[in-house]
């Protein structure tokens, strides 16, 4: 029989696989996070009629020759390139921009995806479309630990966060130190919460103290810091701030406030440039707390009297009321008492080789020997994608190249069937020498 049947043979199989893969890739054109594969062909062996000779004195060498036996499928890789972005506005839809897949727990194994059409189900956990939870870190006090095991990433649409006592109170703004100021006291007011969320106003009053001459600025205010206790004792605290002024040196001096403790039903410590620790506050519950306040952000000029009071970080209890996620994977809730907090991160999974990556359907994908381990860590980090709420990425295809690939792989099968054709008028040709 001739060669070039089972030649013809190969070829109409190898672009039969070809045609099926060029359909596949059509078929998910629509598909969320699909990524085009490509058929590659290699030469089958071939068979030696005459091997190479070396050139021997007068006589030059030969080249082999040699008759091929066919074609093969080397394999079938995949195209990870980036899929365009398609914009949902659904905050459960979420987009990795560039390398790395979502780790999803399908069957008790872990398994990768690039479709991130997530949902948030009955038990408020983060899922795909099949039901894997997504896996992350999930926050605690709103810390989060990346070092830590992964686990399903849970919202729970009712979450509650506890009271938090107060422990910073920060000041910024400026303290006018022109002489007429003097003895003008300035007073603001601020609530304070204890450790049951319990709040109570304390009032922080600024004396600015006479200068030695009238030319000479401001230098020094009293401080008297009265918080009203729920037990009907008001505890004051009073210390003084100085105000150094920058100075060009040598050494050159900066700008800066020291504080000294003064008197007090409750004597303050005096910790740092321009911080006074208000210790033993009784809250509502009858415990004592401490709360830190931070005068390091004032400024001392000869302009208007700006100071306040910028910030304090407690709170009541409160329960969530909406979510958002961050380029990094982090989910930041906003809650009820309009603070915000970390929930939970939501990991990515970068590996040495993707394409070595196993397709398991559903837009799942496995890890394999030569895919490599997936490193598994934060968006962003170590060169992983980031995440971008709100939107999918959608399949990679190309129309306008599969669409060629259909005619090329359509001709290459009709080539073969032409040399099958070609073959077997030759062995007719043959038989009929009898005739």
């Amino acid at each position: 029989m001739l060669r070039s049947l089972y030649t013809g043979i190969s070829g109409l199989r190898s672009h039969q696989t070809m045609m099926d893969v060029t359909g596949n890739n059509i078929a998910n054109v629509n598909t969320t996070g699909y990524k085009t594969a490509n058929t590659i062909f290699a030469d089958t062996l071939s068979q030696t009629l005459a091997a190479a000779g070396a050139p021997q004195g007068q006589q030059g060498g030969t080249n082999p020759a040699q008759v091929g036996l066919g074609v093969r499928v080397a394999g079938i890789t995949t195209n990870f390139a980036q899929g365009a972005t398609q914009v949902t506005g659904r905050n459960t839809d979420m987009l990795v921009d560039g390398d790395g897949f979502f780790v999803v727990r399908q069957n008790g194994v872990n398994q990768y995806t690039r479709n991130g059409a997530f949902n948030v189900d009955g038990k408020g956990q983060l899922v795909s479309m099949s039901g894997a939870p997504v896996m992350g870190w999930q926050a605690r006090d709103g810390q989060i630990d990346t070092a830590g095991i992964t686990t399903p990433i849970t919202i729970p649409a009712g979450l509650l966060v506890d009271a938090k006592a107060t422990e910073n109170l920060v000041m910024s703004g400026n303290l006018d130190n022109r002489s007429t100021t003097a003895n003008t006291p300035l007073a603001l007011e601020w609530p304070i919460y204890d450790r049951q969320g319990d709040s109570q106003n304390a009032q922080v009053r600024l004396t600015p103290q006479a200068p030695a001459a009238p030319s000479v600025i401001t230098t020094e205010w009293d401080v008297e810091v009265t918080y009203a206790s729920k037990s009907g004792t008001n505890q004051t605290f009073q210390a003084t701030l100085t105000r150094t002024p920058a100075s060009s040196g040598p050494p050159p001096v900066a700008a800066g406030w020291t504080a000294t403790p003064g008197t007090g039903t409750a004597a303050p410590t005096v910790a740092g440039e321009g911080r006074v620790q208000l210790t033993g506050l009784v809250g509502a519950d009858g415990v004592a707390f401490d709360v830190d306040l931070d005068m390091g952000k004032m400024t001392s000029s000869a302009s208007s009297q700006t100071a306040k009071v910028e910030s304090q970080d407690g709170a009541t209890a409160a329960t969530l009321q909406s979510w958002q996620l961050g380029p990094d994977g982090t989910i930041t809730g906003t809650f009820s008492n309009g603070r915000t907090t970390n929930i939970a991160k939501i990991a990515i999974a970068n590996f040495d080789n993707p394409v070595g990556l196993e397709k398991q359907g559903g837009s799942l994908y496995a890890a394999t020997v030569n895919s490599g381990e997936p490193a598994i860590g934060s968006p962003g980090d170590a060169g992983r994608g980031t995440l971008v709420s709100g939107a999918l990425e959608m399949s990679n295809v190309d129309l306008a190249q599969e669409f060629t690939n259909l005619i090329v792989s359509q001709r290459g099968f009709q080539a073969n069937s032409r040399v099958i054709t070609s073959s077997d008028e030759m062995l007719q040709e043959l038989v009929n020498l009898k005739r």
